[in-house]
């Protein structure tokens, strides 16, 4: 899942170069716009993906593939220490 909400992240906002995924267990997964662009191809590649045709084909079918998630997980996200707000 965190390969959809990268990628719709990164499709919808065009200045966004990094987005951290933090979960309960402090699992923290970073994903780099450069990573993600460099995944679908070339880079302005994501604004493709606003077609909702696209999207359908180059994401959402994409999904149902387990390999291809793992594969995107291992070459696009990158793990990252926790590390605890400060003053609160």
């Amino acid at each position: 899942m965190q390969r959809h909400n990268a990628t719709a992240n990164f499709v919808m906002i065009d200045n966004l170069e990094k987005l951290k995924f933090v979960f309960e267990d402090e699992t923290v997964f970073v994903a780099d716009r450069e990573l993600v662009e460099s995944w679908y191809g070339e880079e302005g590649s994501l604004s493709v993906l606003r077609d909702a045709e696209v999207w359908e084909e180059q994401i959402r079918d994409r999904l149902r593939d387990a390999d291809y998630v793992w594969n995107f997980a291992e070459r696009v996200l990158h793990l990252e220490e926790f590390q605890a707000a400060s003053g609160q």
